[in-house]
């Protein structure tokens, strides 16, 4: 869902806000947005886990998962950006 859900619906929202036309490098400027959105986890969950004594292990793994699924994710929600703006 972190990878493939929420990037479409930010993707929607991009799309009608009609943000892309406030400046000339809009497409691009919305890109980088969109970027991280459909970007992994970070890492500090797993550190933030550590300083106050939650499940690191579990943390770790999810942060590797996601890292792992936005390998394959993050090349077609690009792509997908660039068809639909």
């Amino acid at each position: 869902m972190r990878l493939i859900v929420i990037p479409l619906i930010a993707l929607l929202i991009l799309k009608v806000s009609g943000l892309v036309g406030w400046n000339k490098e809009g497409e691009e400027i919305l890109l980088i947005v969109f970027m991280a959105v459909i970007s992994p986890v970070a890492s500090t969950v797993t550190q933030m886990c550590q300083v106050y004594d939650n499940d690191s292990r579990y943390a770790s793994t999810i942060s590797v998962l996601t890292t792992l699924g936005a390998i394959v994710t993050m090349p077609l929600m690009v792509l997908v950006f660039q068809m639909v703006m």
